[in-house]
């Protein structure tokens, strides 16, 4: 069963010697919760919207607070986001993308908010064929233009959008730049099928697709 805290409380101040790296990406991880929820089988509409409020907080605050670490407002609205990714996350459960991240982590001592940044965007674009209301929805907290715009066009707009908003906060793009070797993918990929994230996946995974998002990725 989740486990929810009864109480939280938020204290900026608690946070003001975060470095900015590890902000922005413990900060990814919250957002790709919410992207997850948006498209989980498991989320209903309350879960629902607040992944889509808790993302529209991170995305505006998230550059802020990384770029002004000692602003309270900013660090307290971002506590305000991660709480509430944290909430959806307890009912909307972990897609694929979690489910690889869980896995590179474990076997590389990788951090993974970093991890969440390089493998988001991929595990977004191979989840588009589900995603179309999903991404519709996420496009104006991205500042993607949606009328128009098909739905696969649009949810490839989303996840370049998605990928320009994590390269902005200094993070790494590849996995090679964290000395993950190449050559060991395929054995990732098939790891990852134990996984009861990647398993919960709306679209399903094969071992060739987890491959395949893992090579994008790399």
């Amino acid at each position: 069963m989740p486990i929810r805290p009864r109480l939280a409380l938020y204290d900026p101040e608690l946070a003001l010697d975060t470095p900015p790296d590890l902000t922005a990406s413990t900060g990814v991880n919250a957002l790709a919760h919410c992207i997850e929820a948006l498209y989980s089988k498991d989320a209903g509409e309350a879960e629902h919207a607040m992944a889509l409020q808790a993302a529209g907080r991170i995305l505006e605050f998230l550059p802020r607070t990384t770029k002004e670490p000692k602003n309270l407002v900013y660090r307290y609205r971002m506590f305000e986001g991660s709480m509430e990714a944290g909430l959806v996350l307890a009912k909307a459960g972990m897609g694929v993308h979690h489910g690889l991240c869980h896995v590179l982590g474990g076997r590389y001592n990788a951090p993974h908010g970093v991890l969440n940044g390089v493998v988001l965007p991929h595990a977004m674009r191979f989840n588009l064929p589900i995603a179309g209301k999903a991404y519709r929805e996420l496009a104006p907290l991205l500042h993607v233009r949606v009328s128009g715009v098909g739905d696969t066009a649009l949810g490839e707009k989303v996840c370049q959008a998605t990928a320009e908003f994590i390269r902005g906060l200094g993070l790494p793009p590849r996995l090679r730049d964290l000395g993950i070797p190449k050559t060991d993918l395929p054995s990732i990929a098939q790891e990852a099928m134990e996984s009861k994230s990647v398993r919960a996946n709306p679209r399903p995974v094969s071992v060739r697709d987890a491959l395949e998002i893992l090579e994008a990725a790399w």
